[in-house]
């Protein structure tokens, strides 16, 4: 029967799973969509897909790795402040590395001896046995999670530190946080709560520490985005506000109205010509009846297609964009803010280049 302590450990490493998932999924989806917009075949399978992958990831996060006499969850370590230990989960020469947990074809050449006989034996071999061109877009899944775990990680830990600073600032720190910001502060990197550090610390202090774990996170994600190739950016487009069906019917009935107002008027009074000079942009005594009713038809046209496709359920889209250089943008605005907040006049330092 696990002890207390070993329950709450536990839980904290699922808890850390659970928010690292559902970031990376955020990731995951954006990237499915952009994918189904080229294939829409894609469109049908991606809430299947993405659960089988989400479901590898999660058992990867919950996995151990040994540090010396320490063993410690995935998720538990790239939430954690430890950058060293951290950066060697996503080195692929390293021992504690996670891609062959994560990657089909780093499997296939680790040789695995238990697989015997059984041909089926990751997700890739599994959804190319019922579709064989799927094989390749599930490399490029995997790869996509590959390229998204680490910045979901710190994604999770910018807004986790957000929190913190903003607990600390309600009075909230507790004695066994603070010992723990101790070791953190005063021993310099390890977050075990070990190494006979002082037992207790400022809220001043530990919201230093935050802010520049926050500019940390910062400029390293402004230095992987200016190191990102094109083919890695996560291309996002916005759905565009569209107005109701109910709308566009009274629109398309205005403008019928329009269009019979202006077809039964023999000749166009001045007001009309001013008014419609404007829609048309040219001069007031070059409007006809005629341009008026060219323009009144195009009109309804426009509105007639909007229709139509709000009936097939075709969403309207915004210009495509580089979501994680938006997360970026984001950032940077929350650390100017809180820097600012905390020392009034200081500047937060700029991201690297």
């Amino acid at each position: 029967m696990p002890t207390e302590k070993t329950q709450e450990a536990r839980t904290s490493a699922e808890r850390h799973t659970e928010l690292i998932s559902s970031r990376l999924i955020e990731f995951l989806s954006i990237r499915f969509d952009h994918a189904g917009r080229i294939n829409p075949r894609i469109k049908a399978i991606k809430q299947d897909l993405i659960y089988h992958e989400m479901a590898n990831v999660r058992r990867c996060l919950m996995g151990d790795k040994i540090y010396g006499p320490l063993r410690r969850k995935v998720s538990d370590v790239l939430l954690g402040d430890d950058e060293k230990i951290r950066k060697l989960l996503m080195s692929p020469t390293d021992q504690t590395s996670i891609q062959v947990e994560l990657v089909s074809h780093c499997q296939d050449q680790r040789k695995e001896a238990t697989r015997g006989q059984v041909r089926i034996h990751d997700l890739k071999a599994f959804y190319s046995s019922i579709e064989p061109w799927l094989a390749d877009f599930m490399d490029l899944i995997e790869t996509w999670i590959w390229w998204d775990i680490y910045d979901a990680a710190e994604q999770v830990r910018f807004e986790q530190k957000l929190g913190m600073i903003a607990h600390i600032r309600q009075g909230r720190l507790t004695p066994e946080l603070r010992k723990r910001y101790a070791s953190l502060i005063h021993v310099g990197g390890t977050d075990d709560g070990e190494g006979g550090a002082p037992v207790t610390v400022g809220d001043d202090e530990v919201i230093k520490y935050e802010l520049a774990q926050l500019e940390r996170i910062r400029d390293q994600w402004a230095y992987r985005r200016a190191d990102e190739h094109g083919y890695m950016f996560i291309l996002k487009r916005d759905e565009l506000a569209s107005p109701s069906q109910g709308t566009l019917i009274h629109r398309i009935a205005d403008k019928v109205r329009e269009y019979d107002m202006v077809d039964r008027t023999e000749a166009l009074d001045e007001e009309m010509r001013h008014r419609y000079a404007i829609e048309l942009k040219i001069l007031p005594d070059k409007v006809t009846r005629e341009l008026v009713l060219e323009m009144i038809q195009t009109d309804l046209i426009a509105l007639e297609r909007e229709s139509l496709k709000q009936a097939d359920h075709d969403t309207q889209l915004g210009p495509p964009y580089n979501y994680k250089a938006r997360l970026l943008e984001m950032m940077e605005r929350k650390v100017a803010e809180l820097a600012q907040s905390i020392s009034p006049g200081r500047a937060a330092e700029a991201p690297v280049q």
